[in-house]
Formats: structure tokens, C-alpha cells, sequence
């Protein structure tokens, strides 16, 4: 290099350092570079997003109680590694928090002090240093009990449930692991003729709906904000359960739990309830079969066939009663006579096509003749009795319901019954004690 090149050189140089720099160039160099790295940052995460997004896990979401096990799906996030922070579910704003749980709805007259603080002791018997917090509650009316839906933190874990209360004590029928992201809480309930699905959800939620069929979605009765019932009436095979946002949005869908409660028994009599049954005996007739099979009044349900008084003043009734999950329904009757003692008659199982179902109202303080209640099929044109085995059959006096009764002598041991249908053709023929047959004897 020649001595010229050195100093045009040198004369550049020092004509550059006489002009001073734009203030901001260093501060625009910075700001590009900084942009730069977070465009390829964000290309990175946006790969890495969509590639978890198209995961789908499967977690349980209902467990019932009583031995029956129910799973629905649920679609959350998959954790990404290391660094990147988990994707936020579509539905995250209307999980249950159970450190911050949903409002309480409802009727207040469910968690009344003394009713909340037994749910509360009877929870913490089985799940030791936990306390339930109550989400919705009721007085369900056929019972007129409280049942009360909750949920409840289990050391690192939670869980959720319903409880029904009874006379005799707490009933849990629902008592289940709380999954990650729960939208809904769905539980197959006892109802009056038919299970209900009771599905508890976000307060804000607009809608919950259910499709018998798995397709058609219909609203469920709303009954408090994030609340609704229907009854179960779908195939349980398909039948399934949505939330429905604030924003018209589904922010849950999946199948409805499979319940031993929405199952039918195999000897459930298709009749209609006949006669009238005297206030409050039902419920001491539930009470009093819950008993006998050492349950809670709340997981009885009954088909009452009939009920009445007899001319001595005993009130009774005859239905089937069982036990939810139980596949056959047993035969109770039930007396309360005036004396206020009670009896109750645990019969043997009634077959699904019976013809009859027989009640001997017996009463107490004794009278001269007991009264035999025949409840015949509703297509059943006359019932006949005969006092002894080789007497003759007269027809039995009949009330506006089609029921029969027979005074009857409380040592006859050899009369009979015969049942014609409406076209006079004989449909039964056979002993009474036949027909007042307990879980123990015949008699």
C-alpha cells in the first residue's frame, strides 16, 4: 500500500469523527435487533402450539356412588416442555377453581346451619381434614329432604360430590375425584317416576343442554343460574351433555354418566297408582324398607300400586320399592293403625307379568275379619274369593279404582281367588297364601 492510500485514508477518518451520529441510531439498532429475535421466538412457539393443540386427553369427570362407575370426557391442554407454559383451555373460564369455588345457588334452607354441619362431620368421616364446600342445594320434594351438590379439597387433590340428607343419616351418592378443567357436574338423581340428570355448572354459564338421542340438543330446565334438571329419558348408551357459553359457544361437550339409577327393574309393574294414599305414609313406608335394607331413605324409590283405610281406620298402601342399582323391585306393604303402631311387609318379588298383587290389612287393635285388598291388572274384568278350598267363588265388591276387597277370616287357611279379564276368560286361579307370601314363608 502506497504512501496516497495512507493518507486519503487518514483524511476520511478524521472527516468522520467531526460529524456526530443521529441520537437515536444506537436506540433503532437495538429496538430491530430485539423485534428480529422476538419474530423468530414467536415463529417458534406458534409450531409448537399448534402441534399441542391437536391433542385431546381423555380425564374421568364423574365416579357415582354406590358401586357405579361413570366416566365422560372432557378436551383440555397438553403441557408443553420445559419452558413453554401450558395452552389455556377454551372452556378454562368456566372450570371449577376448588380453591375458589363457584357461588353457592340455590334453596338456603338445604345448607341450614345444623343440615351443613352434619354434611360437614359426615364428609370429614371419610375423607379426614377435608370440609365441603356447597355449591347448590335443594328440599327434594317427594323426600322432603335436602340434597346438595359440593365440592370439597382432599389434601393436594379434590373432589366433588352429592349428598342427600335422610332421617337416619348423611347419604353420599355421588363422592368422586375432581378432574383438571371440570366444566359441568353431571349426576343421575332419583326423580319422581323416571331418574333425573341434574348437571351443575359455572354460575355465568347460558345454557346446558342435553340430546337423548346423542345429536338433538335441547336446553335443560334452568332452575338457578349455571343449574338444570331434566328427566333421563334418552338412550344412555348415547346420550350426551353440553355447556353453552356466554358467547353462544359450546364450552363442554361429552357423554352423560351411566347410572344404576336410570335403570328400570326387571319386575317394575307398568300400572298406574290407584286409590289414595294418606299423607306422610309413603315416606315412613320409604323410611321404613330403607331401613330394613340398612340404607338412607334417598336411595329408595317406589311404584305405589295402591293406598286407602280400612272400615277399622288402618292406613296402608301396597307398591314395589327398591334400591338404586337393585334389578329387581320388591313387594312392600305398609299399615299404620290407629293405635300409631306400624307394620311393615317385606313380600316377595313380584313377576313382571303378574295378574295380582294381594295385601291383608290386618289391624290392631284386633277385629273380627281382616281385610284382604286385591290389586288386579288394570285390564281385569272381575275378581272371585272362596273361603275354603271346596267352597264357592263369589265376586269380591269392587271399589271406583278396580281394586277388590275381601273381608276375610284371619284363620282361613284354604280360600282361593279367581280373576277373570273384561271378556269374562279366567286369567289366575289359586290359593290366597299363595299370594301373601313374604321373603321368609308363604302364610
Amino acid at each position: 500500500m502506497n504512501t496516497m492510500d495512507d493518507e486519503v485514508r487518514a483524511t476520511l477518518h478524521d472527516r468522520a469523527n467531526l460529524i456526530a451520529p443521529p441520537l437515536d441510531v444506537f436506540d433503532r439498532v437495538e429496538s430491530r435487533a430485539k423485534r428480529m429475535h422476538r419474530n423468530r421466538v414467536a415463529a417458534s412457539v406458534t409450531g409448537a402450539v399448534a402441534a399441542v393443540a391437536a391433542v385431546a386427553i381423555v380425564v374421568p369427570t364423574v365416579v357415582s356412588g354406590s358401586g357405579s362407575h361413570h366416566v365422560a370426557t372432557t378436551t383440555g391442554a397438553a403441557t408443553q416442555q420445559q419452558t413453554q407454559q401450558p395452552t389455556q383451555s377454551a372452556a378454562s373460564k368456566y372450570a371449577l377453581d376448588p380453591t375458589k369455588p363457584w357461588a353457592y345457588r340455590g334453596d338456603q334452607k338445604a345448607i341450614a346451619p345444623a343440615t351443613l354441619a352434619k354434611f360437614r362431620h359426615d364428609w370429614a368421616a371419610k375423607h379426614p381434614g377435608s370440609t365441603l364446600q356447597p355449591l347448590w342445594g335443594d328440599i327434594y320434594e317427594p323426600s322432603q329432604q335436602p340434597e346438595v351438590v359440593f365440592v370439597a379439597k382432599v389434601g393436594d387433590s379434590a373432589r366433588w360430590g352429592m349428598v342427600m340428607g335422610a332421617p337416619d343419616g348423611s347419604q353420599f351418592v355421588v363422592d368422586s375425584p375432581l378432574a383438571a378443567d371440570t366444566v359441568v357436574l353431571p349426576i343421575v338423581a332419583p326423580g319422581d317416576e323416571v331418574a333425573r340428570l341434574l348437571a351443575v355448572s359455572a354460575p355465568d354459564a347460558k345454557a346446558i343442554q342435553y340430546a337423548g338421542d346423542g345429536v338433538t340438543f335441547k336446553d335443560m330446565a334452568q332452575i338457578a343460574p349455571g343449574v338444570a334438571v331434566t328427566p333421563l329419558e334418552g338412550d344412555q348408551a348415547i346420550d350426551r351433555i353440553r355447556v353453552i357459553g356466554v358467547d353462544g359457544r359450546t364450552a363442554y361437550q361429552g357423554a352423560v354418566p351411566d347410572s344404576s339409577i336410570g335403570a328400570t327393574p326387571a319386575n317394575l309393574l307398568k300400572w298406574p297408582t290407584r286409590g289414595t294414599v294418606p299423607n306422610g305414609l309413603l315416606q315412613e313406608a320409604t323410611t321404613a324398607y330403607a331401613k330394613s335394607r340398612q340404607q338412607t331413605a334417598a336411595v329408595v324409590q317406589t311404584n305405589v300400586l295402591y293406598g286407602g283405610i280400612d272400615a277399622a281406620g288402618t292406613q296402608y298402601l301396597l307398591a314395589q320399592a327398591w334400591i338404586s342399582g337393585d334389578q329387581a323391585a320388591s313387594t312392600v306393604g305398609y299399615l299404620k293403625h290407629v293405635d300409631g303402631t306400624v307394620e311393615l311387609q317385606l313380600k316377595a318379588q313380584t313377576a313382571a307379568d303378574a295378574v295380582l298383587v294381594v295385601l291383608d290389612v290386618t289391624d290392631s287393635p284386633a277385629t273380627p275379619t281382616e281385610t284382604l285388598v286385591v290389586v288386579p291388572q288394570p285390564t281385569t274384568g272381575q275378581v272371585l274369593y272362596a273361603s275354603s278350598a271346596g267352597a264357592k267363588f263369589v265376586p269380591a265388591p269392587a271399589d271406583q279404582y278396580g281394586v277388590f276387597t275381601v273381608a276375610r277370616d284371619p284363620m282361613a287357611r284354604n280360600d282361593r281367588l279367581q280373576v277373570l279379564d273384561g271378556d269374562g276368560k279366567q286369567t289366575f286361579e289359586g290359593a290366597v297364601a299363595s299370594q301373601l307370601c313374604g321373603v321368609s314363608g308363604c302364610g
